[in-house]
């Protein structure tokens, strides 16, 4: 992990932490040209069957981790505001002669509750046969509803200029994402996990049949030879809403010193809650947000089991 300074990274304003953003691909080769990059197997995308999937730099860390939606002739990845530039960018050097189009969507992203998405009887479709997530969506918006979170989806309104969203509603956005042990990959944590640091191939995410991509063959031999040695786990903080703030990036000490870092974390009513990534042999230990042992930080269990 390459944040090893223990400082924890520069805040996100209210205004940005938290913000999500659709880059849209579209094309005829739109399937086999994110075949080729994604460690999810894009051929199972439907309009029903939304999938989390991971993007890896060729040494195998994570770039972004996106939800991805079939929506009016394009796959749309649903991923931080923050990233969303970059990794459009990026994506584009990899079109070459294909017909595929990159845009970063001109759309409203934004999580909302249940009882604001379209409704059911508006809706072409309700999943039920999913065990991702479910899906929403009619001729003119599309919304998903991530494995784990009961109360909120994700609404992508394309044509809607971008808005800034009520922070509390972000708080709380982030929240279940990590009661449900979702990870999200920001600016701060960007090629610093392999994608089973962060469970992916607990949660479908990483297709090991669909032949190569980028990042492949590293992802396959932390498979095939059991190297997974690290590993995304829900805690809290031990001292209650009184800890200093804790921010993606930031690292975990055990008595090695430091063994883990913050994947993500928010503040909640009962303390601050967060997933990261540990060392699998440091996990039995005490650990800690300060290498003085004054920030400890307690295990909370995951809707899913890590072997």
């Amino acid at each position: 992990m390459q944040n090893t300074g223990g400082q924890s990274p520069a805040p996100k304003s209210a205004d940005e932490a938290g913000e999500l953003a659709a880059i849209r691909i579209s094309g005829k080769d739109r399937v086999n040209f994110l075949q080729g990059q994604l460690t999810q197997d894009v051929a199972r995308l439907n309009p029903e069957y939304p999938l989390l999937a991971g993007w890896a730099s060729p040494k195998g860390r994570l770039l972004c981790v996106p939800w991805l939606a079939d929506w009016q002739d394009a796959i749309w990845l649903l991923l931080p505001r923050e990233r969303s530039q970059a990794i459009a960018k990026r994506l584009k050097m990899f079109v070459l002669r294909a017909d595929v189009q990159v845009e970063v969507a001109d759309a409203q992203v934004e999580p909302t509750p249940l009882n604001q998405l379209t409704s059911q009887k508006e809706s072409q479709n309700l999943s039920e046969i999913s065990h991702v997530s479910h899906c929403f969506y009619n001729n003119n918006e599309f919304s998903i509803v991530p494995p784990g979170i009961r109360n909120m989806g994700i609404r992508v309104q394309p044509g809607q200029p971008a808005k800034t969203v009520e922070p509390t509603k972000l708080a709380l956005w982030r929240l279940m994402n990590i009661r449900a042990g979702l990870p999200v990959i920001g600016d701060a944590t960007a090629e610093e996990f392999v994608p089973q640091m962060v469970n992916l191939d607990l949660l479908d995410a990483i297709s090991f049949t669909k032949g190569c991509y980028v990042g492949q063959e590293i992802v396959a031999r932390t498979q095939n030879l059991g190297r997974i040695k690290r590993r995304m786990y829900a805690f809290k903080s031990a001292n209650g809403s009184g800890v200093n703030p804790v921010r993606p990036g930031h690292p975990v000490y055990g008595k090695d010193g430091i063994v883990g870092q913050i994947v993500d974390a928010i503040a909640a009513e009962a303390g601050t809650e967060m997933l990261a990534v540990i060392r699998l042999d440091c996990l039995e230990q005490p650990l800690s947000l300060d290498p003085d042992c004054q920030q400890p930080i307690l295990r909370q269990p995951l809707p899913y089991d890590i072997a």
